[in-house]
């Protein structure tokens, strides 16, 4: 909804950063992709974690276009100077209670 919102209420602004991620987007998903396909064989593979989570679930996602606009405004900032347009979320599930351990 904020970025249907931001659409409309700044068109300008919206058009160039879509422009800036459509340019990108390839480059982002192929980043996230193979960022999270070795954090996902690393936590498997180690040892202290195998005892101790039931579940290891690796996510990534791209900013939306408000929130990154939002925060160019907030840092008076350009695109360039943003650093989390791509980010990986990690949750684990431990073993004992199904609770989630980390975040």
């Amino acid at each position: 909804l904020s970025d249907l919102s931001f659409k409309y209420l700044f068109p300008k602004e919206y058009a160039e950063l879509c422009k800036h991620v459509e340019c990108n987007a390839k480059h982002y998903v192929s980043t996230i992709d193979v960022a999270k396909e070795k954090l996902q064989k690393m936590l498997h593979a180690d040892k202290w974690l195998k005892g101790r989570m039931r579940s290891v679930s690796v996510t990534g996602r791209t900013k939306s276009i408000y929130s990154t606009w939002k925060k160019m405004q907030r840092h008076e900032c350009g695109i360039e100077r943003i650093n989390d347009l791509v980010a990986l979320r990690v949750v684990l599930l431990r073993e004992s209670d199904g609770s989630v351990a980390a975040e």
